[in-house]
């Protein structure tokens, strides 16, 4: 049987499903070097994947720690401006003729 009636014939099985006949010599042994490279192959492209599901795993990681970081420095700016409210609100409320002009002397 030609390499490429072979391969077809292992695409068709899957790489499971050959791995389970190779190892239980379900195969014709005239077959085991087109299996072994085919196999090799699928391990390779497997790899692959996985590393490139790996980097999109890092990326959105990274993009998650800054989102984060951006919301505690809003967080924060935020609690700033509320005790500066709270501030202007308590003089307005103790002394309502305070006013700037009356610190600075004006």
């Amino acid at each position: 049987m030609e390499r490429d009636k072979i391969i077809a014939r292992l695409e068709e099985l899957g790489d499971s499903q050959v791995r389970i006949l190779f190892a239980s010599g379900g195969l014709p042994p005239l077959w085991q070097p087109t299996i072994v490279n085919w196999l090799v192959e699928k391990d390779q492209e497997q790899r692959q994947r996985n590393e490139a599901i790996q980097t999109e795993h890092i990326k959105a990681a990274r993009s998650a720690r800054r989102a984060a970081w951006s919301a505690s420095v809003a967080a924060m700016l935020s609690a700033v401006v509320a005790i500066a409210s709270l501030t202007v609100a308590w003089f307005a409320l103790y002394w309502p003729d305070f006013s700037i002009r009356t610190v600075l002397g004006h």
